[in-house]
């Protein structure tokens, strides 16, 4: 008997001893890696979840939003739209037209004109004066009456027209000016006779002339509104064509030059932020990062918006509602009111 020993293994695995084995393929290379291709695969969200959960007890992180500060315009008085220069959405830089509107006259005015011309027209052609001094000084106490009376309306009218921001504090002193200045010359004249009443006349010429010119101002009724600051367009609230009154808004601004962070902090990890914390923020919509900053004193806690929550069992609903500043400056598809992030603390 003959006995012999070799270490040669045979290579072809479907074969053993010259007996062929059925599911020899399966100890190949190419079905090995597809067992563990389906052991990965199913494994995988296992060791998703289980990382997220390590990575939250190890950092801190709050879901939060990107935040612009609002501006808004009201009307100063009121008017009829004629064209919006800017649609939602739109860059605006500073003192940029917004819209165009046609003013409001208010009523009466044209007739107060037209009273005024005729008594400029009276007084130019001499058909006031004349008579005894007595009727002269009758003549110009009356005439001085009506005018303190027309100067109490004007003045109460600039007033009112002030208060809804109309009309100016430099055009109300003018009027108030002229109304002091009137009633001292009403109470003048009732104890002094007029040796000149060809004066009293030209005085009124020109109280007449400056009344017409005053009241004129506010006919021309073409005007316009500019944005003041630069920023985005965040809502326009009229159409063109529409009415509105003194008061209304009429448009709404996003601030875009410093850009704010609003932050959820659930209250187990607010002992780790104060005013001037740095932290990180990671903006979602294009996964850069950015550095921030605390910038108020946190003073309330709200309900955490659905959705902005990347954490799979947050301890609370509610939040800390904090505000970061952002320090980079954000790329413009970056700059959009609500966009979530995510805040990692330094």
């Amino acid at each position: 008997m003959k006995i012999s020993f070799s270490n040669n293994k045979n290579s072809d695995a479907t074969v053993k001893n010259n007996i062929k084995i059925p599911y020899g393929n399966a100890k190949r290379i190419f079905p090995q890696l597809k067992w563990w291709l389906v052991l990965i695969i199913i494994a995988l969200p296992f060791v998703y979840f289980s990382g997220k959960i390590i990575s939250e007890w190890l950092f801190v992180r709050s879901p939060g939003t990107i935040y612009l500060e609002k501006v808004v315009v009201n009307a100063n008085e009121g008017g009829t739209i004629e064209s919006i220069a800017g649609k939602r959405g739109d860059m605006i830089a500073p003192n940029s037209l917004l819209l165009t509107y046609k003013k409001i006259i208010p009523t009466g005015r044209l007739e107060q004109i037209a009273l005024l011309e005729a008594e400029k027209n009276a007084l130019a052609t001499g058909n006031i004066g004349g008579g005894t001094t007595a009727d002269k000084n009758y003549q110009q106490i009356s005439a001085i009456s009506n005018s303190v009376a027309y100067y109490e309306k004007l003045r109460n009218d600039t007033g009112a027209l002030m208060a809804k921001g109309a009309a100016t504090r430099a055009e109300y002193e003018q009027v108030n000016a002229k109304y002091n200045e009137l009633k001292a010359a009403l109470a003048a004249a009732d104890v002094t006779p007029v040796a000149a009443p060809v004066l009293s006349n030209e005085v009124r010429k020109i109280q007449v002339d400056e009344s017409i010119k005053s009241l004129t101002k506010f006919l021309d009724n073409n005007a316009q509104i500019n944005t003041g600051i630069g920023g985005q367009i965040n809502t326009i609230l009229v159409n063109v064509g529409q009415t509105f009154s003194a008061g209304e808004t009429l448009a709404i601004l996003a601030k875009t030059e410093n850009v704010y962070v609003s932050v959820y902090v659930e209250p187990e990890d607010f002992k780790k932020i104060s005013l001037g914390t740095g932290a990180k923020v990671k903006i979602l919509g294009s996964n850069r990062t950015v550095t921030a900053v605390v910038v108020e004193q946190p003073i309330s806690a709200s309900t955490v918006p659905t959705g902005i929550s990347n954490t799979i069992y947050p301890n609370s609903m509610r939040g800390i509602n904090v505000f970061l500043k952002i320090d980079e400056k954000l790329n413009p598809e970056e700059i959009v009111d609500g966009l979530p992030v995510v805040v990692e603390w330094n």
